[in-house]
């Protein structure tokens, strides 16, 4: 299709939706069962948003190897990530910016 341009700022967007679906279930307390589901789409979406940006980067001359080196090993860190360490890591954003919103 001659006329398409990616639009690859929609692979950021559904991860900002991702995070918010995980962190209002945090909020609500939802059951681990679902809160396990949400985790793995953020993971999902995290690795998406990876493979996107490493797919922009120009692999003519080499100049980006490392880069595109540390963009896989992001992806191959998320990938092997526990559910329930992603879990943890919500969970502390989440009473780290109630924390903030006391100070305030």
């Amino acid at each position: 299709m001659a006329g398409y341009v990616p639009w690859y700022g929609k692979k950021r967007a559904a991860l900002v939706r991702r995070e918010g679906d995980l962190l209002r279930l945090l909020e609500q307390d939802a059951p681990s069962d679902r809160l396990s589901r949400a985790a793995e789409e953020v993971r999902a979406s995290v690795i998406r948003l990876l493979k996107a940006e490493s797919s922009r980067i120009d692999r003519g001359d080499g100049t980006l190897a490392g880069r595109l080196s540390r963009l896989d090993h992001q992806m191959r860190s998320w990938a092997a990530r526990p559910v329930e360490e992603i879990v943890s890591d919500y969970r502390d954003r989440l009473l780290d910016a109630s924390h903030g919103n006391e100070r305030a």
